[in-house]
């Protein structure tokens, strides 16, 4: 059997879920520090997949425009002016 990978989006949705119960948490009087600090640990984990995998997904269509632009290689000229 084989697990599918999370995406960004699925990874940024878990990290929401996780940071509202941090929330719940923090606002009870018997607040259990240490499993905070464990879910902290998580959350962080989470955050920093989350932030590789959308560095490396691929954005469709401005993707292969990005892709095509770099593929040219243009030359750009000193006197080269945006106005």
């Amino acid at each position: 059997m084989k697990i599918k990978a999370l995406s960004s989006k699925e990874l940024e949705i878990i990290q929401d879920i996780l940071d509202a119960h941090v929330a719940q948490v923090l606002s009870e009087p018997d607040t259990d520090y240490l499993a905070l600090a464990k879910t902290l640990k998580v959350i962080h984990k989470i955050d920093n997949n989350r932030r590789a995998k959308w560095h490396k997904e691929k954005f469709g269509v401005y993707e292969e425009i990005a892709d095509e632009a770099l593929k040219m290689q243009p030359t750009f000229d000193p006197d080269d002016r945006p106005f």
